[in-house]
């Protein structure tokens, strides 16, 4: 009895995987159509920041505030859909452009999020953390260099560690 059930709400995922491909896959030309209908309204980005739901606004410190006033779009790819049929649709890259600004070098800020699953049965979105080149001054007081220091660090003593064990076993 339960094993039917887990069967049939493994397919129903499936379906959902599917509907959320082709959807995507559908809806593409128009996403991009609109952002740029939004990029013809003066501060919209700035209005949608003002008025974001408290899930968001708690995130947003005042020091932020600046420096999202220059956000001029986002967009949101899900870059593992291949086509309507193939690809991983809950991986998403999302890119914030950002006009000429006193705050960073950057026009243009992704940040990828990863769909992975572990043996033991958690998942979800993954994602490393993005360097800002700053301007003249970090609005992160340093504390966004320090996560991606640690991050790659981490990250190349994993490599170090693999390629030692590949070694061990040659």
């Amino acid at each position: 009895m339960y094993s039917t059930l887990a069967r049939i709400e493994e397919q129903l995922a499936d379906i959902e995987l599917a509907n959320l491909r082709r959807t995507y896959i559908a809806t593409r030309p128009k996403f991009l159509e609109r952002a740029i209908a939004i990029g013809a309204v003066p501060d919209f980005w700035a209005t949608v920041i003002d008025d974001a739901p408290a899930e968001i606004d708690q995130r947003i410190q005042p020091r932020d505030v600046p420096a999202l006033n220059c956000l001029i779009g986002v967009d949101v790819e899900r870059f593992q859909v291949l086509d309507a049929e193939r690809g991983e649709p809950r991986s998403i890259k999302l890119t914030f452009c950002f006009r000429t600004n006193q705050w960073f070098h950057d026009e243009k800020i992704e940040k990828w999020f990863f769909w992975r699953m572990s043996r033991n049965g958690w998942s979800g979105l993954v994602s490393d953390p993005v360097r800002i080149r700053w301007k003249e001054r970090d609005l992160t007081d340093g504390l966004l260099d320090m996560a991606v220091n640690l991050w790659e660090k981490e990250k190349n003593l994993q490599v170090g560690e693999r390629l030692a064990s590949v070694r061990d076993t040659n």
